[in-house]
């Protein structure tokens, strides 16, 4: 925000002298019937990482004739206050707004943002209680619209009291001096009147965390206009969740250390999720909150993967997972997510993103690595008595293969949401260059030769055990790639979801809806105009819900447990081929020196 906008509370009347109330009911009967001007709303988000949005947002409305402006330019136009959506109080980044000629636009500062909103808030609770002939056509009492003011103006933190005394129809703790026994009564009977009122409860709980985008134009009433926005969207990673031992130490030195505490709110990943995402064998789940949703029009999200990463589902679904508007169960670079105008009457949205790695970006190229590896090992511990003659050829290969694997993993500069998808995998691919460098020390460290002319060199005894455990060591972390190639080219994400019983069948699904033909203003660029294509019909899909550790069906935690135990039996399998062939291994040279 600019010097301008970081006014503190108390000076936001200084934007205007008094509530605005006509500039407030227009406003309020535009926020209130999205629906009558908003014709689409188009959205393209760029993950920057698991918790940081770029927000591309367009917005193609035609705001009604009868709509009078509130303010007049210097050349006699009427100004009309449009707005778009509402924001976060908290310092908004990356913001620009523009027209459909590139243009940049103006918006209100912070103070004139807290006396707009209050001036909606002032309407609103005027409009409940003339409705209920209470003080028809009497402005309301000096504390309420104090106290809607501070909802307005203040920060979430500091609105959150003023708005649950509202709520609750009570009084301020302290009132003034001057106040009369009149004045005293209508402030109660207000504040009963907008107890419950579930309009004035909704327009407050919006404005007491965010505020109105709203931007002045010049002769835009019939007119179809297309104005497009970008911000960013910024949260907390999400902490992983080590057992209590080691969670309390960690938890210790960090507040020892920095003198920081975990927030309440703080979110946590299971140990074993983290591990099985870090490997490749969960996807990685990003959550888009969509509340453009219900701002109306329909609504049209576009998200796409960052370099090295694919979509493996994405889901669209209503804020509280009671309907879903659609899934898409393919593996894309970029997905489209729509949601019909009737989606506006859900309580926003939330869009699910499933992450995982492209197979031709590491995992290809480190289940080949590990082959090599696994197999140049296994040929080495067969015949080491005969290597450790000449270490020569063996220290180039074990040498060269970890060089060249250090050099993939070592990647350019990327993303972040790239990095901590990819970074479990990385540790895997090197771990195959840690079991190649170690043969080759086991190797040299273990092998004595003789000073004679004939110099007759020797391994240890421990060489042929260590060399098989390495064997075992690079077999394993083959077994494991191969598991994440295999998911990394057939997602469990993308399989059929089970249909419930139509005895417990949710809500119906809304549909895609065709967008309206009508041609987009003149002058719009072609990306507004390619925003307005027609998206395709899609089939209703079956209400899902997110799933998680706490509401997972049974027979899906089984199947998961299942395809572990298959994936450990096959190693344990493999571990017991290595052990035996250890053994024979070592009962070779023996029977050879007994002859």
């Amino acid at each position: 925000m600019t010097e301008r906008e970081q006014e503190p509370a108390h000076e936001a009347r200084r934007g205007f002298d008094e509530i605005d109330r006509g500039l407030g009911a227009t406003m309020f009967r535009l926020l209130r019937d999205w629906d009558e001007w908003v014709h689409r709303r188009v959205e393209q988000v760029s993950l920057e990482d698991v918790s940081t949005h770029i927000r591309r947002v367009s917005v193609d409305f035609t705001l009604p004739r009868d709509i009078l402006p509130t303010r007049f330019a210097g050349d006699g136009r009427g100004i009309h206050f449009v707005p778009l959506t509402y924001l976060s109080k908290d310092p908004v980044t990356g913001f620009s707004i523009r027209d459909e000629w590139g243009a940049a636009l103006p918006v209100l500062t912070r103070a004139r943002n807290a006396a707009l909103a209050a001036s909606v808030l002032v309407v609103a609770v005027e409009v409940a209680v003339w409705d209920r002939n209470i003080d028809s056509k009497r402005p309301l009492p000096r504390l309420l619209e104090k106290d809607l003011w501070e909802v307005a103006a203040e920060s979430p933190q500091n609105a959150r009291p003023v708005l649950e005394r509202l709520k609750a129809g009570e009084l301020p703790n302290e009132l003034p001096t001057d106040i009369s026994a009149d004045e005293l009564q209508r402030e109660r009977r207000w504040r009963s009147a907008i107890v419950g009122d579930t309009d004035v409860a909704a327009v407050a709980d919006l404005l007491h965390e965010n505020f109105i985008l709203a931007v002045p134009l010049t002769d835009v009433p019939g007119r179809r206009r297309i104005l497009k926005y970008t911000f960013e969207t910024r949260g907390d990673q999400p902490h992983l969740a080590l057992p209590p031992p080691f969670g309390w130490v960690v938890r210790a030195w960090v507040h020892a250390v920095t003198g920081a505490k975990p927030s309440r709110e703080a979110r946590y990943t299971p140990l074993l999720l983290w591990v099985s995402r870090a490997i490749g064998w969960s996807a990685k789940a990003i959550k888009i909150e969509s509340p453009a949703v219900s701002y109306g029009g329909s609504y049209h999200l576009e998200v796409e993967a960052p370099q090295g990463l694919q979509i493996t589902r994405a889901r669209l679904q209503s804020g509280d997972r009671a309907e879903t508007f659609l899934d898409v169960k393919e593996t894309l670079q970029r997905v489209h997510l729509y949601a019909a105008r009737q989606a506006a009457a859900s309580p926003g949205a939330v869009a699910v993103i499933y992450l995982r790695s492209r197979p031709s970006t590491l995992v290809r190229t480190a289940w080949l690595n590990a082959l090599f590896a696994t197999l140049l090992l296994l040929a080495i511990a067969s015949r080491w008595h005969s290597i450790v003659q000449q270490l020569g050829p063996a220290f180039s290969l074990l040498f060269v293969v970890p060089a060249l694997v250090s050099a993939y993993v070592a990647r350019p500069r990327e993303l972040a949401v790239t990095t901590d998808v990819l970074f479990g995998l990385r540790v895997v691919a090197a771990s195959t260059a840690v079991w190649q460098f170690g043969a080759a020390v086991v190797l040299l460290a273990s092998t004595s030769c003789s000073s004679s002319a004939s110099a007759i060199c020797r391994g240890g005894s421990g060489t042929g055990p260590t060399l098989w455990t390495l064997v075992a060591a690079s077999a394993i972390t083959l077994m494991v790639l191969q598991t994440t190639l295999t998911m990394s080219m057939r997602p469990p994400e993308q399989r059929e979801e089970r249909r419930q019983d139509s005895s417990s069948s949710g809500p119906p699904t809304v549909a895609a809806e065709p967008e309206p033909t009508s041609p987009p203003s003149e002058g719009a660029d072609g990306a507004a105009q390619g925003s307005r294509t027609n998206p395709p019909s899609q089939e209703a899909t079956p209400a899902y819900v997110e799933p998680s550790a706490r509401d997972n069906p049974p027979e899906r935690l089984v199947d998961r447990l299942s395809r572990y135990c298959t994936i450990a039996s096959s190693e344990l399998l493999l571990s017991a081929i290595v052990v035996l062939a250890s053994r024979l291994s070592a009962r070779g040279p023996s029977r050879l020196s007994g002859h």
